[in-house]
C-alpha cells in the first residue's frame, strides 16, 4: 500500500473514532473526574509545592491518566467492533486491519488527550495553582510522542485482547501496576532497583521525565530517543501480533485462542 493511501487510511479511521467518542459516561469519569481528584490529592499531599514539584506533578497525572484510558480505549474499540459485526472483516480484509486498529485507537486517544488535558487546566486554574511551561515547543513534541506511544500500546493491547479469553482481567492486571512503576506519579529513583530497570521499559515513563525537562527549561535529547524507541519496539511488536491474529482468523476460522 502506498504511504498516502495508508495515511489516508489512518486519519479516516481516527476521525471517524473521535466523533463517535463523545461525553459518554466512561470518558467523563477517565478524562474529567479522574484528572481533577489526582492533581487536587497530590498537590494537596505533596510535601513541598515548589515550582518543579508543580510542574513534575502535573504531567504525571496527565500521563497516568493518559495510560488508564489507553486501556480503557483498547478495550472499547474492540467491544464496539464486536458489537457492530465488524472485527472479523477488519481483521480480514483486504487493507491491512492494524491500521484502521491503529488509526481508531489514535482518534479515541486524542479525544480523550483533549478533554485529559482541559480538565487538568481547569483544575489548575480552580486551585490557583499556576504551572509555567518554559520550553513550550519541545513540550509539545514530547506530548505528541507520547500521544503517539499511546496509540501504538492501545493498538499492541488490543492484539492482546483479542487473543484471550480474559481481556477484561487482563486490563485490571496492566492498569494499577503502572501506577507503582511506571515513573510517573512515584519518581523511578525511589523505586527499588529490579524495579526501576522495568519501569525503563514503559515508555510512558520517558515522556513523562522528558516533558517535565522541557517544561522546567532543559531538553534532553536522549530520553527522547529512548521514547521513540521504545514506541518503535511496541509498534514491531503489534504489527507481528496482529499478523498472528490474522492468521488464526483466515486459516483456522477463530479469533480467540482456546
Amino acid at each position: 500500500m502506498r504511504p498516502g493511501a495508508a495515511l489516508w487510511m489512518v486519519w479516516t479511521a481516527a476521525v471517524t473514532q473521535a466523533r463517535m467518542q463523545g461525553l459518554n459516561p466512561g470518558m467523563i469519569v477517565l478524562g474529567i473526574i479522574q484528572p481533577a481528584v489526582f492533581l487536587a490529592i497530590t498537590l494537596r499531599t505533596a510535601e513541598r509545592l515548589d515550582t518543579a514539584t508543580t510542574q513534575r506533578i502535573t504531567v504525571a497525572v496527565v500521563l497516568t491518566v493518559l495510560w488508564n484510558t489507553t486501556i480503557w480505549v483498547a478495550g472499547g474499540i474492540l467491544r464496539g467492533e464486536v458489537r457492530g459485526g465488524t472485527l472479523a472483516a477488519n481483521l480480514t480484509g483486504a487493507h491491512p486491519g492494524y491500521l484502521i486498529l491503529f488509526g481508531k485507537c489514535l482518534g479515541a486517544l486524542s479525544h480523550a488527550a483533549v478533554v485529559i488535558v482541559g480538565s487538568t487546566a481547569a483544575t489548575l486554574l480552580v486551585t490557583r495553582t499556576p504551572v509555567r511551561v518554559e520550553r513550550p515547543g519541545w513540550a509539545l513534541v514530547g506530548a505528541v510522542v507520547a500521544l503517539l506511544s499511546g496509540t501504538v500500546l492501545g493498538t499492541l493491547l488490543a492484539c492482546l485482547f483479542i487473543r484471550t479469553h480474559y481481556g477484561t482481567q487482563l486490563s485490571g492486571v496492566l492498569m494499577y501496576p503502572i501506577y507503582l512503576v511506571g515513573g510517573m506519579l512515584i519518581p523511578p529513583d525511589v523505586l527499588p532497583e529490579p524495579v526501576e530497570r522495568f519501569s525503563a521499559l514503559i515508555s510512558l515513563r520517558w515522556a513523562n521525565a522528558f516533558i517535565t525537562h522541557a517544561v522546567g527549561g532543559s531538553v534532553r535529547p536522549g530520553e527522547l530517543t529512548v521514547l521513540c524507541g521504545l514506541t518503535l519496539g511496541y509498534a514491531v511488536a503489534a504489527v507481528w501480533l496482529f499478523g498472528r491474529v490474522t492468521h488464526n482468523a483466515r486459516s483456522e476460522g477463530r479469533l480467540v485462542l482456546d
